[in-house]
């Protein structure tokens, strides 16, 4: 089936995938940072804390958890000078981060369209160092290789959002080290599992769909 849709598509990740030299396109490394914090007050009325399961528990653990996880991010972005993506979910998550990061400034849904507009465009001409914002506002579209620092204040399962999340920065035309921090409670492990296996997963289904892409051009030379 693959082979059949690479008759008539491709999927191309870097020139290479064609045949072509990788030299002008070449991103620099991507750091991924996990940072851990510990929760000690348990769920859904059991005795010790235990690792969230039902999406009910998960929800639960990363209310518990902002403030240690908010203060850890804010230790990180304050003690750098550098332009930062701060990533969250949850409204309270912005409403801390805010307070925690002197100068930060925040996009959500509730603002209007011209706010929104205007706050990016700043973000992006430098004019903000900090931006706080959800991956499902300013995810998807964005270039923003002048910052080469984010972190999300935890994970959400969509590793399609967690991808393009980072891609705002890590794209054509970074010139430098990417450093991107993942700040989860030790109760969220399950997210971070799921997000990883996505991954594992969209990079295995990427590289067959190549391989076959190669196969097909292949079979259309010799045929010619």
């Amino acid at each position: 089936f693959w082979r059949w849709v690479c008759h008539w598509g491709a999927l191309v990740r870097r020139p290479s995938d064609l045949g072509y030299d990788d030299t002008a396109y070449a991103l620099p490394p991507l750091h991924l940072h996990e940072h851990i914090v510990e929760t000690e007050m348990p769920t859904n009325g059991m005795l010790f804390a235990s690792e969230a399961q039902t999406l009910s528990e998960r929800r639960d653990a990363r209310r518990m958890s902002i403030a240690d996880r908010v203060n850890d991010c804010a230790w990180i972005v304050n003690a750098d000078a550098e332009p930062w993506i701060v990533w969250c979910d949850l409204n309270a998550e912005g409403d801390e981060l805010r307070k925690a990061i002197p100068g930060a400034v925040e996009i959500r849904g509730s603002d209007d369209i011209e706010v929104k507009e205007q706050r990016l465009q700043d973000f992006a001409a430098g004019k903000i160092r900090v931006l706080i914002t959800k991956p499902s506002i300013a995810g998807f579209g964005l270039n923003w290789q002048h910052c080469a620092r984010m972190a999300f204040v935890g994970l959400g399962d969509s590793y399609e959002q967690y991808y393009q999340a980072i891609r705002r920065c890590y794209r054509y035309g970074q010139s430098r080290v990417v450093e991107a921090h993942v700040i989860l409670s030790d109760l969220e492990g399950q997210i971070a599992a799921n997000v990883a296996r996505k991954e594992r997963q969209a990079t295995d289904i990427t590289a067959a769909l190549v391989t076959e892409m190669r196969r097909a051009r292949t079979d259309l030379e010799v045929s010619a």
